[in-house]
């Protein structure tokens, strides 16, 4: 009696993988049929899913950059000369006056702005090894088995224009549902795991199918929340120091640097982060998505409480970006909160 390929418990009869192991599986690839239609929705581009991401502050407003003073005189009559000045003087561009190529931005709207590809490359590629993954068992199933039968025909046909009569016919055409062929190829290897079990190459057939489950699984789900916290710094070494980026869970109290293998606390990373951001300007939200994200805000809904604050003229702008949208310097956000919970704490101890 041999043991299990995935488990070491023992197989009673010709098999390679017992049973308790292949109805695990048949539930895996039941899930990859469903997870498979979701796939491709990701593929296109119209999943509905917020990735948490924290926009980098705009650098602090100065003075526009200045541009090099255009070089004077003539060059020489012949073109093929090697003088620098003589190509400098060709080279250089005749610009409209008062305008400012350098401090010049495409707008969003612009057709010179980078825009998104209407395809998601990642899970494409991940779709299509799944495909090839699936088909691979799906033809070595068929080898052995027999053709794929065939589907039931598909009821076609126009339905009753209204929405409520009562032909069976009519509501089939309405609701028949339309499986993705992935779908259908997963369901086909599931309904066929007691045969591949007894195949010799059937350790490798589970393991490739528990990988392509996991990689379509994790294309299609929400990414786990997690918030920047800096670079390590940890001195190394030889003089030199860590620049590994850090990235930390909500609940972490901790953070191990993967590269050092340092230790930091999550409140100190915090701290420090906020200290060094109070002199960059960003836009409203990103200035309430930043400071939610980093300092103990005294509101569930910071984002309404920032506004109105904006709104009293308690914080004001400090410049605009490209696009003319109004900049409001962190620190002074800090400020106000800091404020505002002192007021609170000392309310507090008036009413006790």
């Amino acid at each position: 009696m041999a043991d299990c390929a995935v488990c070491p418990k023992p197989v009673s009869d010709n098999g390679y993988i017992c049973h308790q192991c292949t109805a695990a599986l048949a539930n895996t690839l039941t899930e990859l049929a469903r997870v498979a239609e979701e796939l491709a929705v990701t593929v296109a581009r119209q999943d509905r899913i917020t990735r948490p991401t924290i926009s980098r502050p705009t650098a602090p407003a100065g003075p526009a950059p200045t541009e090099a003073p255009r070089p004077a005189g003539p060059a020489c009559a012949n073109g093929w000369c090697d003088h620098p000045t003589c190509r400098t003087i060709r080279a250089y561009w005749v610009r409209r006056p008062g305008v400012n190529l350098v401090a010049r931005r495409p707008g969003p709207e612009s057709a010179l702005s980078p825009k998104a590809l209407p395809v998601n490359l990642d899970a494409a590629a991940v779709r299509d090894a799944t495909a090839t993954t699936l088909h691979f068992w799906a033809d070595l199933i068929v080898e052995h088995c027999g053709p794929v039968p065939a589907p039931p025909p598909r009821l076609v046909g126009p339905a009753c224009p209204y929405g409520w009569c009562e032909h069976s016919t009519c509501h089939t055409v309405r609701t028949q549902p339309v499986d993705d062929p992935l779908a259908v190829v997963a369901k086909f290897v599931a309904a066929h795991l007691g045969w591949l079990r007894t195949h010799p190459q059937a350790p490798t057939a589970w393991a490739d199918l528990g990988r392509c489950h996991d990689r379509a699984t994790r294309a299609v789900d929400r990414p786990a929340d997690q918030w920047y916290a800096g670079r390590c710094w940890e001195p190394l070494p030889g003089g030199t120091e860590c620049q590994v980026d850090l990235y930390a869970s909500p609940d972490q109290d901790t953070i191990r640097c993967p590269g050092c293998r340092a230790t930091h606390r999550v409140a100190d990373r915090r701290t420090w982060l906020l200290e060094k951001a109070r002199e960059y300007q960003a836009p409203a939200a990103d200035v309430a998505r930043l400071v939610s994200a980093y300092a103990t805000v005294i509101s569930s809904d910071f984002h309404g409480m920032l506004r109105n604050w904006i709104k009293r003229r308690l914080i004001w702008p400090r410049g605009n970006d490209w696009s003319g949208r109004p900049l409001y310097r962190i620190g002074d956000v800090l400020d106000r909160i800091e404020q505002a919970a002192t007021r609170r704490r000392a309310a507090g101890s008036a009413v006790a």
